[in-house]
């Protein structure tokens, strides 16, 4: 069993890591622009793409959902957090995305670093839910709408494949913070 201190420096590390703004520093990098005035003003691939281009998106999503949302998990598991503990991790890597102290708490939806997140947590689900969520970008070509319907598909599945009672409410969490 990890102790709470332990439990606590991971959710913070989760927070701080989430809250990196990768979107924002790549606009301001790559083409001197602060993605904040630009597009929807959020600061995620999905601005970074309507912003300066969808070749440099694709790096920032990556970035978001491996480092800011899965790898964060991977180290709560790796540290043998129970599944409430992984949750809120996951949870508070979302919260710095969204919530950046970094550009006074100004940040992304958090779609990328919750898919991550949810990819540690519950692989399977987000297999089939991303799924439904490629058939119906290819099938009406609107992406947000379907983003919407896979992740609040993702806690119900959670639910129908038995996961645990906490899996399953990090899940509500994390769709409820998107």
């Amino acid at each position: 069993m990890v102790d709470d201190l332990t439990a606590l420096l991971v959710i913070l590390y989760a927070y701080f890591v989430g809250a990196v703004p990768v979107a924002y520093w790549t606009a301001r990098w790559l083409r001197g622009v602060d993605i904040r005035n630009f597009g929807s003003g959020n600061l995620g691939g999905s601005n970074v793409a309507a912003s300066i281009g969808k070749r440099y998106a694709i790096p920032v999503i990556f970035v978001d959902m491996l480092v800011k949302g899965a790898a964060t998990m991977l180290i709560a598991r790796a540290l043998g957090l129970e599944h409430g503990y992984q949750g809120i991790v996951g949870f508070a890597a979302v919260v710095g995305h969204g919530w950046s102290i970094y550009i006074r708490f100004i940040g992304g939806r958090g779609v990328a670093t919750a898919t991550g997140v949810l990819l540690v947590l519950v692989p399977r689900e987000v297999m089939i839910c991303g799924s439904i969520f490629l058939s119906g970008v290819i099938l009406s070509r609107n992406s947000a709408a379907w983003v919407g319907v896979a992740m609040t598909l993702v806690p119900l599945t959670a639910l129908l494949f038995g996961e645990p009672l906490k899996v399953v409410l990090s899940c509500v969490a994390l769709v409820s913070l998107l």
